[in-house]
């Protein structure tokens, strides 16, 4: 199996916030992202959503190519039993850990899920 990097990304939560804030500069300012962080491209502000991207990613989406990501994923968290040799045996797994980290409000989260990734082409894309 390889491990395949799909996407980074930063990801703010807040109530009762305003998106337009979300700039680079105010995030550096503000110690939200570490001042070496460096946006890939020009940030998005509009009042209902913003979207800054940096080269430096705190959220990683990967992927784990197997012919069966069910089965492996079942057969991997799952203790054998007689439940999961049923007829009404789960048909699909996924899986979430989270795990504290620091004294903030700060988690690790991992999650497993099985999919399919559609790969576009670079020649495709025009």
């Amino acid at each position: 199996m390889t491990l395949s990097m799909l996407q980074a990304s930063v990801v703010v939560t807040a109530e009762s916030h305003n998106p337009t804030i979300l700039h680079p500069h105010f995030l550096k300012t503000q110690g939200i992202v570490p001042p070496d962080f460096e946006p890939a491209e020009s940030p998005v502000c509009t009042p209902p959503l913003a979207i800054v991207k940096y080269r430096n990613g705190l959220n990683y989406t990967a992927s784990v190519s197997s012919p069966n990501p069910d089965r492996e994923i079942f057969d991997r968290f799952l203790k054998p039993d007689p439940w999961s040799r049923s007829q009404d045996a789960p048909i699909s797994v996924g899986i979430r850990i989270v795990y504290p980290c620091g004294e903030l409000a700060k988690s690790l989260q991992l999650s497993l899920d099985p999919g399919t990734i559609k790969r576009e082409r670079p020649w495709n894309r025009f």
